[in-house]
């Protein structure tokens, strides 16, 4: 997993290699294999973070994820029913908590009103998962997710990287990884993950698209932003967004109407004035250069 279980150092004269090297090997099983030792309770960590052993609440969660990965609201709220009953179930289930956490942090994606409360919950959740089982990469990339929603920007790039520490190839942590750091202001870095993610995964779903036409537009590549937001079959208020407002610094007008008038459809009540709210850029200039272009499109203020 890459993580240190033990280390420690002897203090001992050379005068005797071969002792020395009997004394160490000792050591070293005592330490790792004993009743006591690390490997003995990295096992008993291991028995106590098992997968749940209620079937039902396996394939709630399963549902779940089919729910959540569909990116709308609807089957938002329908994931968000499943994992509650899965945790009923089973409320020791690490990754009910963990995919609760995740949808809990996407719905902040649906709404233009204030999203703190699911912010709040989605960190409750991850933190939760964490606790249940710490060796979960999935537990840490919706701890950063979740640090995300709540603007702890450099928090959510630690919980990301922490994911990467337990699975170097995660694919999917360097998405995550990649969200953050273009809400960051640093849009370059996260390009790099995106790409560097898609050659871990050539067959990569495209939800992979969606930080990556952020980064493009923070990065003022709003061709490409446009290229890549458009590969989302599945579209919701907060892709759209971040779509026409690329249409907009492109001033393509008819693709300007359309995507003003499906971002009202699908969030009636959008505002300029709660973009900063709604879309939490970490900097105070990327706020007016998104807000600026969407005021573009014609959107109530």
């Amino acid at each position: 997993t890459g993580e240190t279980k033990w280390a420690d150092r002897l203090d001992r004269t050379g005068d005797d290699v071969l002792a020395l090297q009997d004394e160490i090997a000792a050591t070293v099983a005592a330490t790792l294999f004993g009743y006591q030792g690390q490997i003995a309770e990295f096992d008993r960590e291991r028995a106590a973070r098992k997968p749940t052993t209620s079937l039902t609440a396996y394939e709630l969660v399963l549902r779940a994820q089919w729910h959540k990965h569909r990116y709308n609201r609807e089957d938002n709220a329908r994931a968000i029913k499943y994992l509650q009953r899965a945790i009923d179930l089973d409320p020791d289930y690490a990754d009910a908590y963990t995919w609760l956490s995740y949808v809990n942090s996407t719905e902040t994606y649906f709404t233009s009103s204030d999203t703190s409360a699911y912010a709040t919950r989605a960190l409750k959740f991850a933190k939760q998962a964490v606790v249940l089982d710490r060796h979960s990469e999935t537990a840490h990339m919706a701890l950063g997710l979740a640090f995300r929603a709540n603007r702890q920007y450099d928090r959510a790039i630690d919980a990301y990287d922490k994911a990467l520490a337990l699975n170097l190839n995660s694919a999917d942590a360097l998405i995550g990884k990649a969200s953050s750091l273009a809400y960051m202001g640093q849009p370059d870095d996260a390009i790099n993950c995106v790409e560097n993610a898609k050659r871990l995964n050539p067959h990569y779903p495209e939800f992979y698209d969606w930080p990556l036409g952020i980064a493009y537009f923070q990065a003022r590549r709003y061709e490409d932003a446009v290229a890549a937001l458009d590969r989302l079959s599945e579209q919701n208020a907060h892709s759209i967004v971040w779509l026409a407002a690329s249409y907009s610094r492109l001033q393509r007008s008819e693709e300007m109407v359309d995507a003003a008038s499906r971002l009202l459809e699908l969030e009636p009540d959008f505002r300029l004035s709660t973009t900063p709210t709604v879309i939490a850029l970490a900097n105070v200039a990327d706020q007016d250069h998104l807000r600026d272009a969407l005021r573009e499109l014609g959107l109530p203020e």
